[in-house]
């Protein structure tokens, strides 16, 4: 997570004790918004907004150096390959065009980062691949069985 040198760079820049900028983080964890925690606290948003930033940039570096991804929260093919892979699929003879469309959704924070594959299951692997597609949440679709 945070170590002490990035933490007290960032206090002494926005002239903040530790004790305030742990006080931010907690008020987040209960899912305050910078506003909320600027009032309870008697800071400037801005000032807030800042914090939150760097600590967010911070658990972003951390996760990457230790190879950690979001976590999946869906995956999905299209029909015919679903049913073709769990052998339900009636009288399978190997006929058809051998692709399958796949897409991976990882939920983060606010965040649904969705990928699609395009997948040659006969032969190549994957074709194709589509950039993340980066969707933000409000509080209550982020509770949602999307």
């Amino acid at each position: 997570m945070w170590n002490d040198v990035n933490l007290e760079r960032v206090a002494s820049y926005l002239h903040m004790n530790l004790e305030q900028i742990q006080e931010i983080s907690r008020l987040r964890s209960l899912n305050l918004s910078p506003k909320q925690i600027a009032r309870n606290l008697k800071l400037r948003p801005t000032e807030v907004t800042a914090i939150l930033r760097q600590q967010a940039a911070q658990l972003e570096q951390d996760r990457a150096e230790r190879g950690e991804v979001a976590p999946l929260y869906n995956c999905i093919v299209n029909e015919s390959v679903a049913k073709i892979l769990e052998g339900d699929a009636p009288n399978f003879n190997g006929n058809g065009n051998g692709f399958a469309q796949v897409f991976v959704a990882r939920i983060d924070r606010q965040q649904l980062m969705v990928c699609s594959y395009l997948v040659d299951y006969w032969c190549l692997g994957v074709k194709n691949a589509k950039a993340i597609i980066i969707i933000q949440l409000d509080r209550e679709a982020s509770n949602l069985d999307l």
